[in-house]
């Protein structure tokens, strides 16, 4: 149907929203709606699209505990693009030298005040057993690690997935 906008489009919506708020001011519904209402008028969304992003999960997101430590971040990158290349024996158990090409877009990262970095990756599906959910994007997370690694110099300390579905990180 013309106009619809299907669940995949929706959780492209929901990745653009993450991107563009600013977590600081979303504490509430009124204020991340004032957001998105902003992204409408400087033509970053239309209003169809606004009426998809659903502005409790983004609230729910910034008040958790992980959502405090990212507003308390010195360091917090969004939709953060990469293309590096990985020995295949840093992500695998092998003894191969093949190298292969690690192209991505990490969510999310914030760095702890330890100067660690937190990986964050959104997912948007129906959630029946979060378990196996960190389980069928594992080697992505892997991939992203490792990749951050090489680029920022620094140590990934925790890879996580926040689930809209259920407001958890696994």
């Amino acid at each position: 149907e013309e106009g619809k906008i299907s669940a995949a489009q929706k959780g492209t919506l929901m990745h653009f929203a993450m991107q563009k708020i600013d977590f600081s001011d979303a504490d509430n519904d009124v204020a991340v709606k004032s957001q998105i209402t902003k992204l409408c008028e400087n033509g970053m969304l239309t209003s169809d699209e606004a009426e998809c992003i659903d502005c409790e999960k983004i609230v729910r997101f910034a008040k958790s505990e992980t959502g405090e430590k990212i507003k308390n971040s010195a360091v917090c990158k969004r939709e953060f693009s990469f293309k590096i290349p990985v020995k295949l024996s840093e992500i695998f158990d092998t003894d191969a030298d093949d190298v292969i090409i690690v192209q991505g877009a990490v969510d999310l990262f914030f760095e702890e005040s330890d100067g660690s970095v937190v990986l964050i990756d959104y997912k948007t599906d129906r959630v029946k057993n979060a378990g196996d959910i960190r389980k069928k994007y594992e080697i992505q997370l892997k991939f992203y690690k490792t990749a951050l690694e090489k680029i920022l110099k620094k140590r990934v300390s925790k890879t996580m997935i926040y689930l809209f579905d259920t407001g958890e990180f696994v």
